[in-house]
């Protein structure tokens, strides 16, 4: 698993699809959005919350 954090879902898929391993063909990415509402102290900084 990779969590990333990014401006839209568009870029974390751009950022996916330029990965070497995804360009070979030896891998692939789904990607699943979630809210983080609740994290470890140090990932405090991208906690979100809910609107």
């Amino acid at each position: 698993m990779i969590v990333a954090v990014a401006e839209d879902r568009a870029r974390i898929e751009a950022i996916a699809a330029g990965d070497p391993f995804v360009r070979a063909g030896v891998c692939a990415y789904r990607v699943t959005e979630f809210v983080a509402t609740k994290t470890a102290p140090a990932l405090a900084p991208y906690q979100e919350t809910l609107a």
